[in-house]
């Protein structure tokens, strides 16, 4: 699991996730609510319906009705265009059925009745079985019902990764096998809620079915709306969180007679003006034919991947990439697409046709940006266009130390590249469109005192993003009129564009988060750096070094690198997406808060304190600040597992430490000085296992050296001297590989320290059996000049 998630116990010590601070507004914090395992793991549906809330824009777009019904909606059936919904209204006003005073379901509005709101708006099952049959009868017994109306208020919808939301009423994709019942095909009578194809003998109520989820509340005010709001959006959220299946949803609220139609995609969350159902039949009409007769795909649906079968309670997919389809075996990580807006990354390991071992990942890739397989080749051939003669022995050790893609594509949905403005939108073009507020809230805390930052439509998995040319802020003007508790608003992006990516890697291999053993680690990250030098060299930064982007893979006996979905050159002058990215608790020092940290080391105090302040130059990533994320991920390591065999019998003050350096807060100074003083390191190895020592050493050197090349590579600054990176790759290298150290280090195996049983977190001498195989001999395998490499024992 990725660090945020990390919820540590021993003993009579209870180490808790470091409480994460808000950042500034256009920087939102990469762990967010909904990233959290606590997220996934409660049963307070409440406390999991404000959260969702929390990681959105407090603005949203609003559209007309008519724009909604004619761009966004799915399209009605070519035979029920043109006048037909006319016909169809006459059909239900001379059967009755609308009546001038409003539908005959409804007697009273919903603010009259006395009922529970359960109870007052079950009629509108009884006007969608109305006005399909009525479509039906105007467009023909040819028309194909695809989806139905159901109501289980209080039921929850089920799914294998738990309950999911109640709403009031929600839309049912029917099962092909099913038949109107109590009548042929041909009599033109509305289809039951049929039971799909994989509903099991209990009747289950499974999120997988349904779509288009509505809230209802009998009385309009501002309190009422805002909680439609909240329980819909949730409900929306949970359709794309718990059904992969699922590329966007509809959502519907109602309070007393006024209706709002939404939709929620990666990108957007957007919802039209309201309209009276009651004295709008013509609206409701086109809103209900449309999803009655809907293609799945216009739903929502991704037919580029389907239910495959159940295995050991978990649901399991074929996925198209390229013609080629793969077969999912487990879930890798799919921890992004809990966040209704961003990337919603889910990574599959799976096989392919022939049973080889594969891994598939699937995101939401903003419209600009290049996909990883371009920007992994462009680094390549940079790399053997230098003017060196080991420029392609270079290029062969960045190939054998990164994940080698066999299959990726641009996912196609009806014959298009699937995107959210084009495909989910009919290419309706949100700017210029009005914004309002998602919900009434009350004044927003300060910056300092705010949990977590929003999540907006323009970001990265778990990270902040600049702004696309596919994004949209509220505009200047509209800014400057807005109350003090919009500021949050201000300059997040309301909307942004994305398009459905996916690869497959040739590699299955083990994430830095979940590799037991301390020596394949340290053995991992050294290949990752001698990969780092040639893409360094070649003028290339990653920018998203992490513990979920590094690897080790046994078959192989290598690290690997990965993710380069953020690497850019660093002769790229473009503003257009140079903002802070990457995973907090791995980030350089100077990244996490944009600046240059050291250039006043190199100053007298005295001078110092009588200098007349400069205008901060513009931060620029380079080199460095990958290496220092190497460093920190070393450091996560060893803060957050514990040797199997020789736990630390005193971790009193592990928790403050890990509050301070892995809070996930993009403005702590709390990183730096731990980053350069020695003292402070060992200060740190006196409450961690014991046999952790070595690695402690190999944290004081690499720090060593990196610290001293940030001193030249900043003294002149903003140059930046170039000397500083000419041995920096090989010194840490060396670190990471010193055969005296790694003797010791290959023979600890890691555990979680929240899954250490009670004995060992009291300190007691567990057995030493290894839990993982003991990493093999290393050999260098090209030109150890190259880069360096000092052989492994």
């Amino acid at each position: 699991m990725p660090p945020a998630h990390v919820t540590a116990s021993g003993g009579d010590l209870a180490i808790e996730p470091p409480r994460p601070k808000t950042n500034p507004p256009n920087t939102p914090a990469r762990g967010k609510e909904t990233s959290s395992s606590a997220f996934r793991s409660s049963s307070n549906v409440k406390a999991k319906r404000d959260s969702v809330i929390k990681t959105l824009p407090t603005m949203i777009p609003e559209v007309s009705v008519a724009d909604f019904c004619t761009h966004i909606l799915p399209p009605l059936p070519e035979a029920l265009k043109r006048r037909k919904l006319g016909q169809v209204l006459t059909t239900l006003k001379h059967d009755q059925k609308w009546k001038d005073r409003g539908w005959s379901a409804f007697p009273q509005e919903p603010a009259a009745r006395s009922e529970h709101e359960t109870i007052v708006f079950r009629p509108m099952a009884d006007i969608f079985r109305d006005v399909v049959n009525a479509g039906i009868k105007h467009g023909g017994s040819a028309l194909e019902q695809t989806f139905n109306i159901a109501m289980q208020p209080y039921a929850a919808q089920d799914s294998d990764l738990g309950p999911g939301s109640r709403p009031d009423i929600i839309f049912e994709r029917l099962s092909l096998k099913s038949t109107h019942a109590g009548n042929t095909k041909g009599k033109g009578k509305a289809r039951q809620s049929a039971m799909p194809e994989e509903r099991d003998a209990a009747n289950s109520y499974l999120v997988y079915h349904h779509t288009v989820p509505l809230q209802a509340k009998k009385v309009n005010t501002p309190g009422t709306a805002d909680d439609d709001t909240v329980k819909l959006v949730y409900d929306m959220s949970t359709i794309l969180r718990l059904d992969p299946c699922r590329r966007f949803t509809f959502g519907i609220t109602v309070e007393n007679c006024d209706m709002r139609i939404w939709l929620l995609s990666r990108a957007a969350l957007v919802k039209s003006k309201p309209f009276n159902f009651m004295k709008e039949p013509e609206v409701l009409i086109h809103l209900l034919l449309s999803f009655a007769f809907a293609s799945p795909s216009k739903m929502g649906w991704d037919p580029t991947i389907n239910f495959s079968h159940v295995d050991e309670g978990r649901r399991q997919y074929t996925i198209e990439v390229e013609g080629k389809v793969y077969t999912t075996i487990s879930i890798i990580l799919d921890s992004s697409a809990d966040s209704p807006f961003g990337r919603g990354t889910r990574i599959w390991k799976v096989k392919d046709r022939e049973g080889k071992i594969r891994v598939l990942k699937d995101l939401w890739l903003e419209w600009d940006r290049v996909p990883e397989h371009e920007i992994l080749q462009r680094i390549i051939d940079d790399i053997k266009n230098l003017d060196d003669p080991e420029a392609h022995d270079m290029a062969e050790i960045v190939r054998e130390r990164t994940l080698t893609p066999l299959a990726f594509c641009k996912v196609a949905v009806d014959d298009a590249v699937d995107d959210t403005k084009n495909v989910m939108m009919g290419g309706f073009d949100l700017a210029g469109q009005t914004v309002i507020d998602l919900v009434t809230a009350p004044t927003p805390a300060s910056g300092s005192r705010q949990s977590v930052g929003p999540s907006l439509p323009s970001d990265r998995d778990h990270a902040s993003q600049s702004l696309t040319s596919e994004s949209t802020t509220l505009p200047t003007s509209t800014r400057s009129h807005l109350p003090p508790r919009q500021a949050l608003a201000r300059e997040q992006p309301v909307y942004s564009r994305r398009y459905h990516y996916r690869i497959v890697f040739e590699q299955y291999a083990t994430t830095i988060y979940n590799e037991r053993n301390l020596g394949n680690i340290i053995n991992g990250l050294a290949d990752v750096v001698l990969a780092l030098q040639c893409i360094h060299q070649a003028g290339w930064v990653h920018r998203d070094i992490s513990g979920g982007n590094l690897y080790w893979c046994p078959e192989q006996d290598t690290g690997l690198l990965g993710d380069f979905e953020y690497s850019r050159k660093v002769t790229d002058e473009t503003t257009h997406h140079q903002v802070r990215t990457g995973t907090p608790f791995f980030m350089a020092s100077e990244a996490l808060c944009h600046g240059v940290l050291r250039r006043h080391d190199l100053q007298d105090d005295r001078a110092a304190a009588t200098a007349v302040p400069t205008e901060r130059p513009v931060f620029a990533y380079n080199a460095l600040h990958d290496l220092e994320s190497v460093w920190w991920i070393l450091t996560w390591v060893l803060f957050f597992n514990e040797d199997v065999a020789h736990a630390a019998a005193n971790r009193q003050n592990r928790q403050a430490r890990m509050d301070q350096l892995f809070s996930g807060d993009m403005e702590t100074t709390q990183r730096l000085p731990f980053f350069k003083d020695d003292a402070q390191l060992q200060a740190v190895a006196e409450f961690m296992s014991p046999t952790f020592a070595p690695a402690f050493t190999i944290l004081v050197n690499f720090s060593g050296h990196l610290n001293t090349a940030y001193q030249l590579a900043e003294s002149n600054y903003p140059h930046i001297e170039p000397l500083a990176f000419q041995d920096i790759h090989h010194s840490c290298a060396q670190a990471l590989q010193s055969k005296a150290l790694l003797a010791d280090l290959s023979n600890i195996t890691l555990i979680p320290v929240k899954a250490l049983p009670q004995d060992t977190a009291r300190g007691k001498k567990r057995s030493s059996t290894s839990l993982e195989s003991q990493p093999k001999a290393k050999k260098s395998k090209t030109k150890s000049n190259l880069r360096h490499e000092t052989k492994r024992s």
